[in-house]
């Protein structure tokens, strides 16, 4: 490589660097790590079972389409892996006990004899039981074998048997039971749910990992030793290619492979994106033969062969290079070595496509002509080239100037998502917790594992506090024995009391909790208060997660583009970010009275269109709509300024699940203003959007309607 090339190499590299880092993807390793671990944490000690985050979202690199995967341990269920008999002594007494099978299997693949009685119970979906005889396949010898096949048809049927958390539609894919559902602002989510039983200890099979010859000491000494801790699960899928598929169980090694992922570099962590970029760009060519499982074990491979001090920013071209060069040779070879089990080859089963190999290895050794120009290449298709503002003739080493990329990041985040923060799902995963749960999780706070970053304790806390100032509440609303006299007193002054401790959980929905207590309260100055400290800080706010792109500073009773770079707002110590409101059903008698509507009217809606579990509304959104119930109370002049605000942010939801509730929210402004054809003229829109009795819009039509007859009548 001449000079000018390698010149080029390390310029790109470090663009592209810049580019992850200013899109916040190195951090968000970190911060999923913890998120996950706190999330399986809080399940384990308020004994809600065992149940892993794991594939892309729980190491951090899923991009837009990813599943949510989650690995739930069966309780009471263990696989011996040895023979050694003092392993199956110390096992707690009660667990069903099963013999790993190995023989005349592929490597990662075994027969799973049971070697206790078959009387037991089994727990599976949402603590649905089944007996443990309904699963077992029993041979003419007496033996029995647990088989894969029986135990994913009963996941899949008890998953229909009970209406799922916003279930659309529940199938099998794989080992898993999948089902997809309504996730607010971003339309439909699927999560896939594979049931597993958990391994005794590291399995034979693997042994050759843990002695494994490495020459640059990666994995660590430490993390190696983390690694066989954990053992192996086994899931119930069979090989393909196997007589006994129905009855194999594979050894699954993902809690290895997430921490792994998590012990990676920042360039390596880089590099593993961009091979599941390359996958992404290239699925209809790839799709038969390789999968992002297969990505990540390249990457695993060139790690352990490479130097660790060449893993940095300016390397970045040279390494992808390197993984791409692995892959290349992998496939020529016809041979892609599990990294766990080396006998066991990926590729098996694959290698008669030899007209997509060739394609493939094709692609690559294109690609590997001009790794720098691939890359520009790869983010105009991300960005969908014809206005790709860096593929409008700016040449490479333009192409990652920073104004540039933050202006594309800004305009194309959706593509390539800006990472804010998974505050949803944490949130969203706290919500499924009992005020009794949170009081446990409160009290072994102290016992949280170091892994686990104290803004995510922080955190936690805040959202229980919230939670429980809101329980606090909703029991002060429903309880007329506690509204009288110095018990009422007290108790507001507790709610209170919780409710300002989260108030800070992010940006906004914190605080707007508080306003929403005291609107409904009557302390309509305390709730000015809190709108106009949110004027006042200069809130730096992210808008709506990354479908959505947008940072934004508080200025008065308006908002505008910052006019910093979005580097400086990342470092800004300043800056708080803030996601979507989600509002469950059970919430609508703390809401103010046109979200309660929404929630009323959306009860018991099972349409595939609408699925009224979730009811959400932006912050920003519902951040002016207080404002102007509040501007109402006090009569003021200027309330037609913030109706205006509101008007803004509602129109730029346009193409979102929120938007027709932010129709009805302007509406509902409007009639309490009484400006009654604006209010009919945003409620038509809202109809247009959701075309259902189940739209409170005709309600208010009708309440408006109502007003003019009796208005008329009093007249005449």
């Amino acid at each position: 490589m001449d000079t000018n090339d390698q010149e080029k190499s390390v310029n790109c590299s470090k663009g592209i660097s810049h580019l992850f880092d200013t899109g916040g993807w190195g951090r968000k390793k970190e911060q999923r790590q913890s998120e996950v671990l706190f999330m399986e944490w809080a399940r384990v000690v308020t004994g809600k079972g065992v149940r892993f985050n794991c594939g892309g979202f729980a190491e951090g690199s899923e991009m837009g389409g990813s599943d949510r995967d989650l690995t739930v341990v069966i309780p009471n269920m263990v696989v011996l892996v040895n023979e050694s008999s003092e392993i199956k002594d110390s096992l707690v007494p009660g667990h069903t006990i099963f013999r790993m099978c190995e023989e005349s299997h592929r490597s990662c693949y075994a027969e799973l004899r049971l070697e206790t009685s078959d009387t037991a119970e089994v727990n599976l979906v949402a603590s649905q039981t089944c007996s443990l005889s309904q699963l077992l396949e029993v041979f003419p010898d007496g033996s029995k074998y647990i088989t894969s096949k029986l135990v994913v048809d009963k996941v899949l049927e008890m998953m229909r048997d009970i209406r799922l958390r916003d279930a659309i539609s529940v199938d099998i894919n794989g080992p898993c039971g999948a089902y997809k559902f309504r996730a607010g602002d971003f339309g439909t989510g699927s999560e896939d749910n594979v049931y597993a039983i958990r391994g005794s200890s590291w399995p034979p099979t693997a042994i050759e990992w843990l002695q494994r010859s490495r020459r640059f000491d990666w994995p660590s000494d430490d993390v190696i030793h983390q690694i066989a801790d954990l053992g192996c699960l086994f899931v119930p899928l069979g090989d393909i290619y196997s007589d006994n598929q129905h009855r194999e169980w594979r050894m699954s090694f993902v809690l290895a492979e997430r921490l792994l992922i998590w012990n990676l570099n920042e360039t390596q962590f880089y590099c593993y994106l961009i091979l599941k970029l390359f996958l992404r760009m290239n699925k209809d060519l790839t799709n038969t033969i390789l999968d992002s499982f297969m990505m990540k074990t390249v990457l695993f491979w060139v790690a352990e062969e490479t130097e660790k001090s060449s893993w940095k920013a300016e390397n970045l071209i040279f390494s992808l290079e390197a993984c791409m060069k692995k892959l290349l040779y992998f496939l020529q070879k016809k041979e892609l070595p599990h990294y766990f089990v080396k006998n066991n080859n990926l590729l098996h089963g694959k290698t008669g496509d030899v007209d997509t190999i060739s394609a493939i290895e094709a692609k690559i050794d294109s690609i590997l002509v001009d790794l720098p120009t691939y890359l520009h290449k790869l983010v105009g298709i991300i960005c969908n080239g014809s206005d790709c503002i860096i593929c409008n003739d700016i040449s490479l080493s333009e192409m990652f100037n920073i104004d540039v990329l933050d202006g594309w990041l800004t305009r194309y985040s959706h593509h390539l998502p800006v990472y804010a923060n998974t505050l949803h799902l944490f949130e969203l995963d706290m919500s499924f917790f009992s005020i009794a749960d949170l009081d446990v999780i409160q009290e072994n706070f102290e016992n949280i594992p170091q892994t686990i970053l104290k803004e995510h304790v922080q955190l936690a806390f805040q959202i229980i506090y919230s939670r429980l100032g809101l329980g606090l509440y909703k029991h002060y609303l429903t309880n007329e024995t506690v509204r009288d006299g110095n018990a009422e007193v007290d108790l507001l002054i507790e709610v209170e009391r919780l409710l300002r401790f989260g108030s800070e959980k992010d940006a906004m929905t914190g605080k707007l909790q508080l306003v929403t207590f005291f609107i409904k309260c009557g302390r309509y100055i305390d709730a000015e208060n809190i709108i106009n400290s949110i004027f006042e800080e200069k809130v730096v706010l992210y808008e709506g997660l990354p479908l959505k792109g947008g940072f934004y500073k508080f200025s008065g009773l308006g908002d505008q583009r910052p006019q910093t770079t979005l580097t400086e707002l990342i470092e800004s110590p300043y800056i708080k970010i803030a996601t979507d409101l989600y509002f469950c059903i059970q919430d609508w008698e703390y809401l103010p009275d046109a979200l309660a509507h929404e929630c009323l009217c959306h009860l018991g809606s099972i349409s595939e269109e609408f699925i009224g579990h979730l009811v959400a509304v932006s912050p920003m959104v519902y951040m002016y709509f207080l404002s102007v119930l509040i501007y109402v109370h006090f009569k003021r002049s200027d309330v037609l300024n913030v109706i205006a605000n509101l008007a803004t942010r509602v129109e730029s939801e346009q193409g979102t699940e929120m938007y027709q509730i932010g129709l009805n929210l302007l509406g509902y402004c409007h009639g309490i203003i009484g400006q009654y054809n604006n209010a009919i003229y945003y409620f038509q829109r809202s109809y247009k959007e959701l075309p259902t009795t189940r739209n409170p819009c005709l309600l208010y039509t009708l309440m408006i309607i109502h007003k003019s007859i009796v208005k008329i009548s009093d007249q005449n």
